[in-house]
């Protein structure tokens, strides 16, 4: 369960690049209101989730969580989870074009290269993380 929710984080960071890349992610920098929406989307999610964790039987406690969830579903749950996040994108837009130089070719290109690179390091980081807490579990 924890590899296919760290594939949905990560993926995710495909977002935030583009974010990031475009220029979108400076109206969150520069709008409080625009990041402010995007801070309370992300609180409410995670009440929602809270909430269910709270209302659900017992019997979904026991034993392997991945056998009451699809793939997709667990999918869905780390993507969400990370866009609905705001600090990602203010922190791409922080750390990411310090690496981008403007004469070594198209600069949209290079903030891809280097949004591919987190997301190899954030399937190497948290997929040991997930493998171990699995193993852990069991």
């Amino acid at each position: 369960m924890g590899l296919i929710i760290t594939v949905g984080v990560a993926l995710d960071l495909f977002v935030h690049t583009t974010a990031v890349a475009l220029g979108v992610a400076v109206i969150f920098k520069t709008s409080q209101y625009a990041f402010s929406t995007l801070k309370y989307a992300g609180a409410a999610y995670l009440l929602y989730l809270a909430w269910q964790a709270f209302t659900a039987s017992q019997g979904n406690f026991k034993g392997d969580k991945s056998k009451f969830e699809t793939a997709p579903k667990q999918f869905l749950r780390g993507f969400i989870l990370c866009i609905a996040n705001p600090k990602i994108t203010i922190f791409f837009l922080a750390f990411l074009p310090q690496f981008v130089v403007s004469g070594n070719g198209s600069v949209i290109a290079q903030f891809y290269q280097l949004g591919a690179l987190m997301v190899c390091v954030i399937l190497v980081v948290f997929g040991a993380v997930a493998i171990a807490a699995g193993a852990l579990g069991t």
